[in-house]
């Protein structure tokens, strides 16, 4: 499933208190959508990773109280005074922790409680691991364990990726590059060091900036492989040769457009990221001299970046114009 339906299924699994299995290739944002459910609906979130934990950790150290021997809770578990009524236990990682240590979790997945410990009721279990097959360090789940949680797959959505790039700011040559080449959004390769997968494109975000070239290239390389990343330099190279957008924006019916395909993408880019009320008709009249697609993604990464730019008189018109396209 992509994540946007990963996210509905743990907000109703929250509703039931239902405990749920995130399964999915390394770096594509497993955690992350575990943590933007909690901060989107206002809860708590505690992340306990078990393969750090013996099995003993998990139901306490016995102590003598009153003559008795009781168990003392593991402090990191969710106290409602401390991390509020509501909130999402995360066991991330859960299949590269031992056996012995993932059996001592089998109650707490399945009653809520674990020695004398009980979890609070608007706290709901949610477990994340990688699959077998993506070569990580991994446990096979055992069958009693597996069967206490309803199993969610997650995949690589472009769509997806593309909504949360603009949410986050995104630098637009990244975004523009990614368009152009979305096979490359996730190419996870278990025999290399470095490959591209979601999780990489957020850190290469921060290296765009560099200004070092040598610098950035050497750091872009390192986080998503050579050949993506060398490819991926190019491109911002590329993009940096071409005319200057604001003087597109200033004279849209005599400016270049460019034929290579790459170089396309990277003005379109550009252009959106420049788009406002003030001058979308003129960035329209670029986009007049597009083909087709273009046009399409123009108007569109515009009216998501500058929502107002849908109320203007030349976006009505283009739409009126290509009313068979956007149904």
């Amino acid at each position: 499933m992509k994540p946007s339906q990963l996210q509905a299924c743990l907000e109703e699994a929250h509703t039931f208190n239902a405990p749920c299995m995130i399964w999915g290739a390394p770096g594509i944002g497993k955690s992350q959508i575990v943590r933007q459910v909690a901060q989107e609906n206002d809860m708590g979130i505690i992340d306990i990773r078990l393969s750090t934990y013996d099995p003993t950790d998990l139901k306490g150290i016995p102590a003598i109280v009153n003559g008795k021997a009781e168990w003392l809770n593991l402090s990191e578990l969710p106290d409602v005074m401390r991390d509020g009524q509501e909130g999402i236990l995360f066991l991330d990682e859960i299949n590269a922790a031992p056996p012995a240590t993932t059996a001592a979790a089998y109650r707490l997945v399945l009653d809520r409680e674990i020695g004398n410990y009980k979890l609070p009721d608007g706290w709901t279990i949610v477990a994340a691991g990688n699959r077998e097959s993506d070569k990580g360090i991994t446990f096979k789940m055992p069958a009693p364990l597996a069967n206490r949680f309803t199993h969610l797959e997650l995949d690589v959505d472009f769509d997806d990726w593309i909504k949360w790039a603009f949410d986050k700011g995104v630098d637009h040559n990244l975004l523009s590059y990614i368009r152009y080449r979305p096979a490359n959004l996730n190419n996870f390769d278990a025999t290399q060091r470095a490959f591209p997968t979601p999780r990489m494109w957020e850190q290469v975000n921060k290296y765009v900036g560099i200004s070092n070239h040598n610098t950035r290239r050497t750091m872009i390389c390192g986080a998503v492989g050579e050949g993506v990343g060398t490819e991926f330099e190019s491109f911002l190279k590329m993009a940096h040769q071409l005319p200057d957008p604001d003087m597109i924006i200033m004279d849209p019916e005599n400016a270049k457009v460019p034929t290579d395909l790459s170089a396309l993408y990277a003005t379109v880019g550009a252009l959106s990221v420049r788009a406002s009320a003030n001058n979308f008709d003129r960035i329209l009249k670029y986009g007049d001299r597009l083909k087709k697609e273009f046009q399409v993604l123009l108007v569109r990464d515009s009216s998501k970046r500058q929502p107002d730019v849908a109320n203007t008189r030349a976006f009505g018109e283009w739409a009126i114009k290509n009313t068979e396209i956007l149904l």
